[in-house]
């Protein structure tokens, strides 16, 4: 009786010594959850890639709106991205609009300024626009 006992006492887990390895249905759900898991990591990858790639879109767009808002508060003309001469500006689009902030009384006025990408696409960023306000003399 202590002899039987006795025979699975070097084994980890409670299987008999005669059942090892693994089934062929749970070959197939490893498989699985390991082709899930992978497609999981692939996918959440490329999502960061996009999202990075239209954060670094949107901080050149910041930075190209603040120099045209900046020529324009100097009385200079706005530069399309096209005509900057730098091809990493050279898709940016800049719409610059001066008017007055209340139209009965003209002491104030408001600069806007656009920049979006050309041609628009699903992955484009959203437009930046600044304003600004300068007092009339």
């Amino acid at each position: 009786m202590f002899k039987d006992d006795n025979k699975n006492e070097g084994q980890i887990g409670l299987r008999p010594k005669r059942d090892r390895g693994m089934t062929l249905l749970e070959v197939v759900f490893a498989i699985s959850i390991l082709l899930i898991g992978v497609t999981f990591v692939v996918k959440s990858d490329s999502s960061m890639y996009h999202y990075r790639y239209q954060g670094e879109i949107r901080q050149q767009m910041l930075f190209y709106a603040a120099g045209q808002l900046e020529r324009a508060l100097h009385n200079q003309p706005v530069i399309q991205g096209s005509a900057s001469g730098n091809p990493q500006f050279s898709n940016f689009n800049v719409e610059f609009t001066e008017s007055d902030l209340v139209p009965s009384r003209n002491h104030l006025k408001v600069l806007r300024v656009n920049v979006s990408v050309v041609p628009l696409t699903t992955n484009s960023p959203d437009p930046v626009t600044l304003y600004t306000y300068r007092v009339n003399q």
